[in-house]
């Protein structure tokens, strides 16, 4: 490396002695200090401008730090999002599962996940106590009637989807009289009942052979202006084959094709049963007589 000359040496030490506030022309007063002097002096002006220099950049540099708030902010509400989009997957995870347990009646996974999804404030609904009620099912009944007085404490009003789940069961577990309770309280409650309303408690009727309140709760249908299907047709044809009433099972046959409801293959088969139980062959061939002009 080349040396400075001793001149140059001398000024830099000097302005260092005084702090460069006291380095001037003035200072180099004798020696060969003329223009390596002056050149010096520059020298060092030119180290203490960039020094001041730099810490311009490094005051700009603190203030823009210290204006950093604003990124952590932005980086808390990317952590909130990430954290929200997580949970999102796990409450639709928690849906997904319901619905499958629903689908195989399977009430002990089914009331499992309910439980879980009821922990998550918001995410249980109406929907959610419907699959449940329906994956218990006649084979846990009490199960389901439990869920449909729990609903009302966790927020939830029970709907008419709730209640045809609720009375479906009770049919499925030949408890007629329940179903019929819930259906007073459809109507207390002033919902407004549908044919898979009527549809569910005229099979709990039919399945215990119940046949004049299943014929009532036709009648009923009718003066609430709700269409009877093929299904309800059938639930009460079934009502009269458990009481032995074949003869108003073909009554209902001509009632069915005066309003346009057109018998299926269960239809023929209920009727049959009507009639068979009879025990007279004279009767049953005579029905069917009558049946293939109906069907």
């Amino acid at each position: 490396m080349p040396t400075l000359p001793k001149c140059v040496t001398l000024v830099l030490l000097a302005c260092f002695a005084r702090g460069f506030k006291g380095c001037t022309k003035a200072t180099i007063t004798t020696g060969r200090a003329s223009l390596r002097s002056l050149f010096a002096v520059r020298v060092i002006s030119s180290i203490t401008s960039k020094s001041r220099e730099s810490s311009r950049i490094y005051a700009w540099n603190k203030a823009a730090v210290e204006r950093r708030p604003k990124v952590k902010v932005a980086t808390k509400t990317a952590r909130r999002d990430e954290e929200e989009g997580v949970a999102g997957d796990l409450k639709s995870s928690l849906k997904t599962t319901l619905h499958k347990a629903g689908k195989k009646r399977d009430w002990r996974v089914a009331l499992q996940t309910l439980d879980e999804i009821k922990l998550s404030p918001g995410l249980v609904d109406a929907m959610s106590y419907n699959i449940a009620i329906t994956a218990c099912g006649g084979r846990q009944l009490e199960k389901a009637l439990d869920l449909l007085g729990e609903m009302e404490e966790e927020g939830v009003t029970p709907n008419i989807f709730i209640f045809n789940s609720a009375i479906k069961a009770c049919g499925d577990a030949d408890e007629y009289e329940k179903a019929l309770t819930l259906l007073d309280e459809v109507l207390g409650r002033g919902l407004s009942p549908n044919v898979i309303t009527y549809n569910a408690a005229i099979g709990a009727c039919a399945k215990c052979g119940r046949w004049q309140k299943a014929l009532d709760l036709l009648g009923e249908m009718s003066e609430r202006q709700v269409v009877a299907d093929v299904t309800t047709y059938n639930a009460v044809i079934e009502a009269f084959a458990g009481g032995d009433q074949w003869e108003k099972a073909l009554d209902l046959l001509s009632d069915m094709s005066e309003r346009g409801v057109v018998p299926n293959a269960r239809t023929r088969t209920l009727a049959i049963s009507a009639c068979g139980k009879q025990g007279s062959g004279r009767r049953l061939w005579g029905y069917l007589g009558q049946l293939k002009k109906k069907l």
